[in-house]
């Protein structure tokens, strides 16, 4: 990524994720997740030392693999929602009202 005049982070190319203080939005969601949890059970350090744990672990398996898999293995285990449904069967010769 490369900094404007004005210090922010401007993308490479159309494709890279929106990004969100720090971190990328597929990171900033298990961050905000992470943080929620250990605000909720009074254990904060323990959460900040597991989201950093998280990243690390999370950015070397992403890495390795091309844009938007993680969607496409949340689709394949039932947890994405199917995009597809308005597409009609092409086998259809008549559509009845």
């Amino acid at each position: 990524m490369t900094l404007p005049t004005d210090g922010r982070r401007m993308p490479k190319s159309i494709d890279d994720p929106a990004q969100v203080l720090l971190w990328s939005m597929d990171e900033f969601v298990m961050v905000a997740v992470l943080f929620g949890v250990g605000l909720t059970f009074r254990q904060l350090t323990a959460s900040v030392v597991g989201i950093f744990i998280f990243l690390k672990v999370y950015r070397r398996f992403r890495d390795g693999r091309p844009n938007g898999f993680l969607q496409h293995v949340m689709y394949w285990y039932g947890f994405a929602g199917n995009e597809t449904s308005c597409i009609r069967n092409p086998f259809i010769r008549r559509f009845l009202p």
